[in-house]
């Protein structure tokens, strides 16, 4: 078996494998794919002999962490046709795949995994909740009609759009930031895809929000809903309302910390949490660096007098580079990651450390899982590094 990039001349077998293991996929997709998203890519292949057998995607992102924009390798499409299956080929093109990412600079990973358990194996760990609604429209007839107006979205829209997604997903760890072409592609939409855009606009024609959904089936499906402030959210909610002759429900996949059921007089609607994506880590010392440096600058919560070193031994089976000793250290607005041999505060393997450092769980949380080891004199201070965030994500790869 050799591992190598798929060319556009492997473009017949790579599609002929995707269209076998994911059945969801249609001809037409996959020629959008191959003229939009193919070339941008770096898509490995285990071959044996001239025959495709297994395959990885590797798109390159940037994501917000913190409110600034880092770089992210999403892992998609991986497959391995059933004659080859058991024969590790995936598990290669993973290992494979962990080092081309930190040699770009990658140093986070999310993908959408078909097996938590699978890709737990080689690092990630469940990172991201969505909140799924399903709102009768009858429930939203108290929410009142603003000043401005609704219209269509217009190709010409897209730069106030792009601004009102970025301060929307700045809140969170995980959110793509998206490219001019990713928005045109957006924008466009997929094919089978029947989707509105609309904006809503103030007296003094700004937009100040947009929704995104399809009607199907009696439902309105939300697939992107951002505003500036609660009242715009309130007037899309009265929007909505106004398709009730057409639809019956809302459903709608919200950020897990969305406390839409407060606005409801009457919030007994199913209301869901529903696991999303896996995170890793992929280079953990820049992410470190990164980490503290962030949380330093910008969380008022955070006290720079909290610690001025700290050591966490890491266990990484898959990314070598990562196993070991990493201190921190931190005087005034400068952190330092070093590695040494000293004895560690914390000892925690890379799964739990990136659930950690994204903001998915805290260090009390932390303390629940096996692979965590720490120096009960610590856990204090540790409860004060490692704290919380919003996660959430809204493209899907």
């Amino acid at each position: 078996m050799k591992i190598k990039p798929i060319s556009k001349n492997d473009f017949s077998q790579f599609q002929a494998g995707a269209m076998y293991c994911f059945e969801h996929l249609s001809d037409e997709w996959v020629e959008w794919y191959k003229k939009h998203v193919f070339p941008e890519v770096r898509t490995l292949g285990a071959f044996v002999d001239d025959r495709l057998a297994s395959s990885l995607t590797i798109i390159p992102f940037e994501m917000y962490f913190r409110e600034k924009a880092v770089n992210m390798g999403g892992i998609s499409l991986v497959y391995s046709l059933p004659e080859f299956r058991n024969r590790s080929f995936v598990r290669d093109l993973i290992v494979r795949s962990l080092e081309i990412m930190k040699d770009n600079n990658q140093n986070f990973s999310l993908l959408a995994p078909f097996s938590y358990p699978f890709y737990y194996r080689y690092g990630w760990a469940w990172g991201i909740n969505f909140k799924k609604y399903k709102i009768p429209l009858s429930k939203l007839e108290n929410f009142k009609k603003g000043e401005g107006e609704f219209r269509p979205i217009k190709k010409r829209d897209l730069p106030e759009i792009k601004l009102i997604y970025e301060y929307f997903a700045q809140n969170f760890n995980g959110p793509v930031k998206r490219t001019e072409k990713n928005w045109q592609l957006k924008y466009r939409g997929q094919p089978e895809q029947k989707k509105y855009w609309y904006c809503y606009e103030n007296g003094q024609q700004e937009i100040e929000g947009y929704i995104i959904f399809s009607m199907e089936q009696g439902k309105i499906k939300i697939e992107e809903f951002c505003c500036t402030d609660i009242d715009i959210k309130k007037y899309f909610f009265n929007f909505l309302y106004k398709h009730r002759a057409q639809c019956s429900e809302l459903v709608w996949r919200a950020p897990e910390k969305d406390s839409t059921l407060l606005l409801l007089s009457e919030p007994e609607v199913e209301c869901s949490f529903q696991p999303d994506m896996m995170v890793r880590i992929v280079d953990l010392q820049p992410v470190l660096k990164e980490y503290f440096t962030l949380r330093k600058k910008k969380d008022d919560n955070f006290d720079p007098g909290s610690f001025d070193s700290l050591k966490i031994k890491v266990n990484d089976e898959w990314a070598p580079w990562n196993k070991g000793c990493f201190e921190v250290e931190s005087e005034q607005n400068r952190v330092r990651i070093l590695r040494n041999n000293k004895q560690p505060d914390l000892t925690v393997n890379i799964n739990v450390l990136s659930q950690l450092l994204f903001g998915f769980i805290n260090f009390e949380q932390a303390q629940m899982m096996d692979s965590v080891n720490v120096k009960k004199s610590r856990v204090k201070k540790l409860n004060k590094l490692f704290c919380k965030h919003p996660t959430f994500i809204n493209d899907f790869f």
